[in-house]
């Protein structure tokens, strides 16, 4: 009837899309998170007719974990990935065309006098400003740009800001990243170093597929794509996961010397 009722308005060569928001934000907790990673691939492998609407261009939002899971789907599934600010090589080369996407939306969002205003600089979207300090931190994600700016603007007293309120504002933020455990900064710096979730996961069991999810839900793995699919960890933590990652290196040395000495 619905269906009906647009092309009886519209007309009868009207095309129509049902987008089913929020599926992805499906999670089990603790202690069913496995049993729930089942059910949702047993509906989409075994059910999926069962999803289709007829004379409708129906799309779901799954959660990223399950083209892991269903690499065969019949039905595409396709992430969407995050705007690439560094190349895939080992220095992270910054990409300038992507840098100056997020400076126009600075822009747009604070208008250019505000800009002016708030930073104590013009607003130009081919010159080095104060706010690519935030830029570069936001791991391609606007919410997370949004977050760094918002703490820096709701504090500040006067203005332009300064450069102390601006790190406080990424210390801020980066304290929701935190703390990162031993085992997950394990993870985490297979992923940075081989820039792939394959080296990383041993396998595609629930209990890794969860820490995946997880990983890619909270931000700490930011997902990429340059021709092929690739993975990064995000720049707020990036730090701190090396240093967890080198202490975990040192004590095995020691560990493993102990064991020599005996």
């Amino acid at each position: 009837d619905g269906v009906k009722a647009v092309r009886r308005d519209l007309g009868d060569d009207t095309k129509i899309v049902f987008i089913f928001d929020s599926l992805e934000q499906i999670r089990g907790s603790l202690f069913n998170e496995q049993e729930v990673i089942k059910s949702v691939e047993r509906v989409f492998s075994r059910h999926h007719r069962l999803l289709e609407l007829p004379y409708i261009h129906t799309i779901y939002t799954v959660p990223p974990w399950l083209k892991m899971v269903m690499p065969n789907s019949q039905k595409p599934i396709v992430i969407l990935h995050s705007p690439k600010q560094w190349e895939n090589n080992p220095e992270r080369s910054d990409n300038l065309n992507c840098r100056k996407m997020f400076r126009k939306l600075i822009g747009k969002r604070f208008t250019e006098d505000g800009f002016k205003e708030f930073f104590g600089e013009e607003w130009n979207a081919d010159s080095e400003t104060k706010a690519d300090q935030l830029i570069n931190l936001c791991g391609g994600h606007f919410r997370d740009l949004l977050s760094l700016l918002r703490e820096a603007v709701l504090p500040a007293q006067t203005f332009p800001v300064s450069d102390g309120e601006i790190e406080t504002a990424i210390a801020n933020v980066r304290s929701r990243f935190l703390p990162i455990s031993q085992e997950d900064a394990k993870w985490l710096k297979q992923i940075e170093e081989s820039r792939s979730l394959s080296e990383a996961l041993p396998n595609i069991s629930g209990e890794n597929v969860g820490k995946v999810a997880r990983y890619l839900d909270t931000h700490l793995v930011l997902y990429f794509r340059n021709g092929d699919d690739w993975y990064d960890i995000h720049p707020l933590i990036r730090e701190e996961v090396g240093k967890i990652a080198a202490r975990l290196k040192a004590k095995t040395a020691a560990e493993e010397l102990a064991m020599d000495d005996d």
